[in-house]
């Protein structure tokens, strides 16, 4: 079924089958803006088989006839339903059409069905993270009322030579990661670790196993558990590469729970992941890191020599005022 939008344009419901298209044609878009892939075959078709996602009802495309002119998805399918996460990018061929604008109308209008999903008195939003070398997205954010809440950097370590070997805290133990052993728990200790970082609402583990455990880029055989006896005092969590930069090993999560801070455990868990890499070849590894991390992370990869090599900023829209139910500080 399709019908009438602006300029002529028509959209239409998408299916799993338009993914590889949709992934071009942001692969496109990400090339043109940035010089750089946005996503990896067949990252897109496990995205839209996230639990809880709806096709039909959390994407929105334009087209000019088969071409893919606007897409736009909206992450809003988890309670307690205060946050929804927005994305939308517009072929370059098609700018300043009032595509762009279009689309920030859909994200906005549709996001506000959590106003009825989520608590009475809950504060509810919608936010959007860009590349601070888009401006132009900035500017579209800005013109529809989003505001400018943080930075996020993309951290980089050059390896010229081998990382120092990991030193552990007395009685911590590392080990790899067990499939269908470890699984839960290590959810469990990673979202109990995230507790202290901005934003944190509790996960699930359905969502863990699809976008962690499931991921073909997750190299599990780089999944670090450091152990106190029984317990998981620490974790540090690698993927392959990230679609931008296939020869750049990346640290998705590095955690480290309360108990165990503050011991050089973060350090140590990073250098064992930073060793492996340089033995398998890689010579540069990444991650990502919120600017104004409550628990200091950015200071700790600044030590372990990493620089920012690129900046995030991440953007916030009030559909409701009321009270903040994420992670705001550190509570005691």
């Amino acid at each position: 079924m399709t019908s009438p939008t602006i300029e002529g344009l028509r959209t239409r419901t998408l299916t799993l089958e338009d993914a590889s298209m949709v992934a071009a044609t942001l692969n496109l878009i990400s090339q043109h803006d940035v010089g750089e892939n946005w996503l990896a075959e067949g990252d897109l078709e496990r995205e839209w088989q996230a639990p809880n996602f709806m096709i039909a009802d959390n994407t929105h495309a334009l087209f000019d006839g088969d071409q893919l002119v606007g897409y736009a998805d909206l992450w809003d399918m988890l309670p307690p339903h205060t946050r929804a996460f927005g994305f939308c990018r517009v072929h370059p061929d098609y700018r300043g059409r009032g595509i762009e604008d279009y689309l920030m109308r859909w994200l906005l209008e549709t996001s506000r069905r959590n106003l009825s999903r989520a608590p009475e008195n809950a504060r509810v939003v919608l936010h959007m993270m860009i590349d601070s070398r888009m401006q132009h997205s900035i500017s579209l954010y800005e013109r529809h009322g989003l505001r400018h809440i943080r930075n996020y950097f993309q951290m980089r370590l050059n390896m010229e030579a081998p990382p120092p070997l990991p030193q552990y805290p007395e009685g911590i133990t590392v080990r790899k990661f067990v499939r269908g052993q470890d699984d839960r728990a290590t959810f469990e200790a990673l979202d109990e670790a995230f507790r202290d970082h901005y934003g944190h609402m509790p996960g699930q583990f359905e969502m863990f196993e699809h976008h962690m455990l499931n991921n073909a880029m997750s190299e599990l055989s780089m999944w670090y558990l450091a152990m106190a006896g029984d317990e998981i005092a620490g974790l540090c969590l690698c993927s392959k590469s990230i679609p931008e930069d296939p020869e750049l090993g990346w640290v998705e999560d590095l955690a480290v729970r309360r108990p165990y801070r503050k011991l050089g455990l973060g350090l140590a868990l990073l250098h064992e992941s930073f060793g492996e890499f340089y033995r398998r070849g890689y010579r540069k590894v990444g991650l990502g890191v919120d600017a104004q991390n409550l628990t200091g992370a950015l200071r700790l990869y600044e030590r372990a020599g990493m620089r920012p090599e690129r900046q995030w900023q991440r953007y916030e829209y009030v559909l409701r005022e009321g009270e903040e139910l994420s992670t705001q500080m550190l509570s005691e």
